[in-house]
């Protein structure tokens, strides 16, 4: 049996050398594959990073914008009362300027109608001085 034994003990050790030099030239692998990835992942860590950064600096400038597109939101809705008002101004302006054109119509032809009298009347005159000239 202890044959058996130094057979198998023999066997045990031969298996955890093959085992190990297997491992060991993994290790090497391994190490090399684990300095890739970390290589690997601080690159990816910066490139993140930058990302992070240029969100941050997004989301600012993101604010700014909001900030300004709420103030012309605001200045919109102030011009548009006063467009309001103007277009309100402007109907009233119409229809004044409508009637002062009625008027002004009305004493052109009021004034038109004065001057052919005053010519009626000169006319008139005129012709009452000759025949009392004349003798008629």
């Amino acid at each position: 049996m202890k044959t058996i034994s130094s057979g198998s003990k023999w066997l045990s050790i031969l298996l955890v050398v093959c085992l190990s030099s297997r491992l060991y030239g993994q290790s090497i692998s391994v190490t090399a594959s684990l300095d890739s990835a970390r290589a690997e992942f601080v690159a990816n860590a910066k490139r993140i990073n930058a990302d992070l950064i240029k969100g941050d600096f997004a989301k600012e400038r993101e604010e700014g914008y909001k900030a300004t597109i709420a103030e012309k939101d605001k200045t919109i809705g102030g011009v548009t009362l006063e467009l309001k008002d103007c277009q309100k101004e402007g109907k009233e302006t119409a229809g004044s300027l409508v009637t002062a054109k009625k008027k002004l119509g009305e004493e052109t032809n009021k004034k038109r109608a004065a001057k052919l009298e005053n010519w009626g009347w000169r006319l008139l005159l005129a012709i009452t001085v000759y025949a009392k000239i004349k003798g008629l």
